[in-house]
């Protein structure tokens, strides 16, 4: 507990953050940024994953419109 909240009036123990013994602090440090470090990599997997993918739709698109222009081309010159 760091203090007190008041919500409607009354006292609320605000809790944050965690007690930890001396002994463990550093290796709870570096689990901590481990994690932080694993979530980044996740996170920076999964926009490449996106960019990807929306690569990969703007050729399709691109493909099937050069199809139908080279399809469809002789009713432009009025044929």
């Amino acid at each position: 507990m760091v203090g007190f909240d008041v919500h409607d009036g009354r006292a609320v123990p605000k809790i944050e953050g965690a007690v930890v013994c001396i002994e463990h602090a550093q290796l709870l440090r570096e689990a901590s940024a481990a994690i932080r470090d694993q979530a980044e990599d996740q996170q920076a997997h999964e926009c490449h994953e996106e960019a990807l993918a929306l690569w990969r739709q703007l050729l399709r698109s691109m493909a099937v419109r050069e199809r139908i222009e080279r399809q469809y081309a002789h009713l432009d010159d009025g044929s």
